[in-house]
This record gives C-alpha cells, sequence and structure tokens, in this order.
C-alpha cells in the first residue's frame, strides 16, 4: 500500500517525529509507520496538491526524505499538526 504524508507532529523538544497525519485524515505514531514501511509499504510526502518526495526509513528509526542517512527525523517542510 502507499500512503501520503500531509502533516507532522514533532515533540516538544522540536526534534523527534511523533506522528504523521495522511491525506486521507487518518494519523499514525513514527512506529506505526515504520511498521508499515518495513512490511513492503511505500511513504510520500504530499503537499500542495503534489505527490513530493520518497519516505524512508534510517536505523530503524527515523523517518527520512532524503538520502543522506543522517540519524534524525526529517520530513521536509511539511505543516505542523
Amino acid at each position: 500500500m502507499t500512503y501520503y504524508v500531509t502533516h507532522v507532529r514533532y515533540d516538544k523538544n522540536d526534534d523527534l517525529i511523533e506522528k504523521v497525519r495522511l491525506i486521507d485524515g487518518s494519523v499514525f505514531t513514527k512506529k506505526q509507520m515504520i511498521v508499515l514501511l518495513n512490511n513492503g509499504s511505500e511513504a510520500y510526502t504530499y503537499y500542495d496538491w503534489h505527490v513530493g518526495d520518497h519516505i524512508h526509513i534510517v536505523d530503524n528509526e527515523y523517518l527520512r526524505t532524503d538520502g543522506n542517512h543522517i540519524k534524525c527525523d526529517n520530513l521536509g517542510n511539511l505543516p505542523r499538526f
């Protein structure tokens, strides 16, 4: 299955993603998204009515959109909720 992430929620330190909101309005924790991606699903950012970057996992702990594998969450400039 393919998921389209429209919004993110970071922790109180503004460092780590806690949750993501999908195009259909559903909300998943970061751990839930990692399980889905590890089980063969794909995810992309989605903004301004366009599919954006492919989301991948780094060290089975972080969600990223770029390929540099820096160990931290980064889903670009998605709006927060």
